[in-house]
């Protein structure tokens, strides 16, 4: 023990007593029998899996010569005061640590729960459409959002767990949504879905010959009523139309006929002009459309009635 110095005064000899105690306590931590209890404590951090988690072994005395770990109940080497671990799945852990000192005591605590490997969270997206209008949506679980369409400026950051987009107007065009969100745990979630927009609630018409990329097919620029089956009839390829009104004019800029049912399916009579009947010549039209899409399309040309 600590050789005492007699000091004068009562206050002197309390501060030997408490020196000397102190020595009795610490030589009794390290000599007692195994199976005596010992206040273990040790700390973690939780986080989201698969990210390691940080447990430490807070027991003082520091003079315990080895430590082993005991996680779930399987053992992982180490022998300092500081354990890196990654699970294997996400859950709740349970450390037992055992320590031992230099006289060979052994000593064990069991901390169940002491941390938590959250799962992260795996958010859904659906969508609903209204026309070239998609909104998408997901749960209402979750403390941030952040959607984003590729293939569009169109973004929004952590603010709903709504998504409102107009695609632009084409046929199978594909564009990429994606969700990312964190939970009340601070993990973080990923989804995306990849839609096609067919463009089959989008409106058009016919272009005109020689110009190009036009989705819609050519409006004739000769008709020819001789029963090949080709230009037989003057018709304007459309799609998607709630109106259509084309008129049809000799070159004197009298009417001659009119078009008024959209959307050809076959040919129709009110889909088409039967120019059986007509001269040969240059014939002029103008077209006033309106699509399910709200969209108003017009257009004017002219074509030659060959026979």
């Amino acid at each position: 023990r600590r050789k005492m110095l007699l000091r004068r005064g009562p206050y002197a000899t309390l501060l030997d007593i408490h020196l000397y105690m102190q020595d009795a306590f610490w030589k009794y931590l390290q000599n007692r029998p195994p199976g005596s209890t010992f206040p273990i404590t040790a700390i973690a951090n939780s986080t989201c899996w698969p990210e390691s988690i940080t447990l430490e072994n807070t027991t003082s005395p520091s003079n315990f010569t080895n430590a082993t770990w005991s996680l779930n109940g399987a053992n992982i080497p180490n022998s300092g005061s500081i354990l890196e671990y990654t699970p294997l799945n996400a859950g709740s852990i349970d450390l037992t640590l055992t320590l031992s000192n230099v006289n060979g005591c052994i000593y064990d605590s069991t901390f169940t729960g002491i941390a938590t490997s959250f799962a992260p969270p795996a958010p859904n997206i659906a969508y609903t459409q209204n026309n070239l209008l998609y909104s998408f949506y997901t749960d209402l679980s979750y403390m941030t959002y952040d959607w984003s369409a590729i293939g569009t400026d169109t973004s929004m950051f952590g603010l709903l767990p709504t998504f409102d987009v107009d695609f632009p107007q084409g046929e199978n065009i594909p564009y990429g949504v994606n969700l990312s969100v964190t939970d009340n745990n601070g993990c973080a979630g990923f989804a995306t879905t990849d839609i096609v927009v067919t463009g089959y609630n989008a409106s058009g018409i016919g272009c005109p010959e020689g110009i190009e990329n036009c989705g819609y097919g050519f409006i004739p620029n000769i008709v020819s009523p001789n029963g090949d089956g080709k230009n037989d009839f003057f018709w304007v390829p459309n799609k998607n139309l709630k109106s259509l009104e084309v008129t049809i004019f000799n070159r004197w800029g009298s009417k001659v006929g009119s078009i008024t049912t959209p959307n050809k399916i076959e040919m129709l009579p009110t889909q088409i002009w039967n120019a059986q009947d007509y001269n040969a010549g240059i014939y002029y039209y103008t077209i006033i459309a309106e699509g399910k899409d709200g969209i108003k399309h017009e257009a004017n040309g002219q074509f030659l009635l060959d026979k």
